[in-house]
This record gives structure tokens, sequence and C-alpha cells, in this order.
């Protein structure tokens, strides 16, 4: 993948993470619900994940402190 392209995808990432946070905002109370069953299907995924580039930018979603459930499921659909 080219510079552009690695750039251009991390800034996909943070806009999406700024959505999420936003969205997540509304449904606190659910997601805190779920939020066991959201650490578990990540950690299943991130195994399988780890040969692919995608892989950092779902850790990443983690390290800008997303809220766990929404950060979750980007991380789900980058990896996918």
């Amino acid at each position: 993948m080219t510079a552009r392209g690695d750039k251009k995808t991390t800034f996909h990432a943070q806009r999406s993470c700024s959505k999420i946070l936003l969205f997540s905002i509304k449904f606190d109370i659910r997601q805190k619900l779920q939020i066991e069953k959201c650490d578990r299907v990540y950690n299943q995924r991130q195994i399988r994940a780890q040969n692919k580039k995608f892989f950092l930018i779902c850790t990443a979603f983690y390290n800008l402190r997303c809220q766990l459930l929404y950060s979750c499921i980007a991380c789900l659909v980058y990896i996918s």
C-alpha cells in the first residue's frame, strides 16, 4: 500500500471514530450491557487478524479511547 493510501485509510479511521463517539452517547446504557460480549468478539477477531494491516487501525481505535462497543464494531468492519 502506498503512503497516500495509508494516509487516506488513517483519515477514514479517525473520521469513523469521531462519528462513533457521537453516536455512542445516545446508547450509553445499552452499550454498558454489551461491553463483555463485544470484548470477546474483538479478541477473537484480533487473533484472526494478526497478519492483516487493518489490525493496526483496530488497535488505534482502542488507543483513541473510543467507546468500547462502537469501536469494536468499527474494528469488525475494518478487519472483515
